[in-house]
């Protein structure tokens, strides 16, 4: 009752925004495991942007005044549909849940016991991944295995990660933790921040191209202080019916999704190499560039390394599927307008050679590329159905308390770092020994 009556009088602690489009089969299962969090003080808003399938009649099956179901006047292009869904956040905390992702029964828990010890701008947490069985026949069934070693919660600097995703060293997919680091769909904005972010930004917490990369190095850029949760707070479907996925691997739903965000082009024309579409990390580049204009030196000093760009751009084309060797040799031929001293076969060669080596035809399916990872998690894990994960997990992060092998022990609201603990870890982080080098690159190099 006393929860209910500060929600109504202060707003939320924690809002959670699904914003959705003709998914209704995996927010039944979200709202189902968001009403079981053990705590209860928190809103959820489904925002509603379907073209075919509506799912307001899975939002009113649960008839909890906690959830508000949300539909734009009219379909929104993807950052346009963020926006007009996290307009609605009461909450002091504002966290997105991608569609196919839930949070673990006990992640609101630990992430209060965090933030009422010290409040932190921005809050990040790492995702673990369960894959179906066999997605016709439904997602109450799959695979999972464990890919993070839990850790306490500890403080991170916004600045020094913001510095890391300009340099562009590694693949996206290759950077472990920090792929999470200021992502508002692996953790939560504050509501200051928030404030602090659109009032900079001309009334807008995102941008296209990439809503959820956008307003990662805002917050990055104006974030005073930053916490890692050490561990997995949610679990999120590995399925072919995704965006990501499809953007990455095929560069026709690349060009159409791009034509689609930005009909006269302009889009492609702003891409660091310009209308290199099939790079995802051309694209997520071209978003940071985008934020780093609005933004300003001042806010956003630091530069876009182009040179390791490329490297990151080429990995992306030897795993993209290109129909034929012509698709290839079109996206390969704009690396030339960076560099002209590029030999234009060798790297068509060099890409083939590991296209070859990671065995991609260029015309497999979304279903067949899945497979590939359904079998990878087969060998290391045994099914378990939706219900047996999220017990399993809920055991193991009761009994870390008790296993003494453990290096560090998962957060609860028992065993954080001490109040001197992240005194003394912050300290470290504003003080550091070296000063940030100056990684500035101009496109000609």
């Amino acid at each position: 009752m006393l929860t209910k009556l500060k929600t109504r009088l202060f707003g939320p602690f924690f809002s959670i925004v699904i914003p959705t489009r003709d998914r209704p089969e995996f927010i039944e299962l979200g709202l189902e495991v968001l009403l079981a969090q053990t705590f209860q003080d928190f809103e959820v808003i489904v925002s509603d942007n379907g073209l075919t399938k509506s799912c307001k009649s899975v939002v009113d099956k649960f008839n909890d005044p906690r959830i508000r179901y949300i539909k734009p006047p009219e379909p929104l292009e993807m950052s346009h549909h963020w926006e007009f869904a996290c307009s609605q956040a009461r909450g002091r905390y504002v966290s997105v849940l991608i569609d196919k992702t839930f949070l673990h029964t006990e992640a609101l828990s630990l992430l209060y016991a965090s933030l009422k010890r010290k409040k932190y701008d921005l809050v990040s947490w790492t995702n673990e991944t369960y894959v179906p069985i066999d997605e016709k026949e439904g997602y109450s069934e799959g695979y999972y295995s464990p890919q993070y070693q839990a850790s306490a919660p500890y403080p991170y600097s916004p600045s020094e990660e913001l510095t890391r995703r300009m340099e562009c060293k590694e693949d996206l997919w290759a950077e472990g933790n920090n792929y999470v680091r200021g992502k508002i769909c692996f953790g939560a904005f504050s509501a200051k921040l928030i404030k602090k972010i659109k009032r900079v930004q001309g009334g807008n917490l995102f941008h296209s191209v990439c809503p959820d990369y956008t307003a990662t190095v805002s917050a990055l850029a104006l974030a005073k202080n930053a916490l890692d949760m050490g561990q997995p707070l949610m679990a999120s479907f590995l399925t072919s019916v995704s965006n990501g996925m499809n953007y990455y691997q095929s560069p026709s739903y690349a060009l159409n999704f791009l034509q689609q965000v930005d009909p006269s082009g302009g889009v492609l024309q702003d891409l660091p190499i310009r209308n290199l579409y099939a790079s995802t990390h051309n694209l997520i580049a071209g978003d940071y560039l985008r934020v780093k204009r609005t933004l300003g030196d001042k806010l956003f000093a630091d530069n876009l390394n182009i040179k390791n760009l490329i490297d990151r751009i080429i990995s992306d084309l030897a795993v993209v599927g290109f129909k034929s060797d012509e698709d290839l040799i079109e996206q390969i031929k704009h690396l030339l307008e960076v560099n002209p001293e590029f030999d234009l076969d060798e790297l068509a060669e060099r890409i083939k050679a590991e296209r070859k080596e990671k065995k991609l035809t260029g015309s497999q399916t979304e279903e067949e590329i899945l497979a590939i990872y359904q079998s990878f998690y087969k060998r290391f894990s045994s099914p378990l159905t939706m219900a047996q994960y999220m017990a399993s997990h809920y055991q193991e992060e009761l009994s870390h308390e008790s296993e003494e092998t453990e290096p560090l022990d998962a957060p609860t609201p028992e065993n954080l770092l001490t109040e001197s603990e992240l005194q003394e870890a912050e300290e470290a982080l504003s003080n550091p020994a070296e000063s940030k080098s100056d990684i500035a690159l101009s496109n000609s190099q």
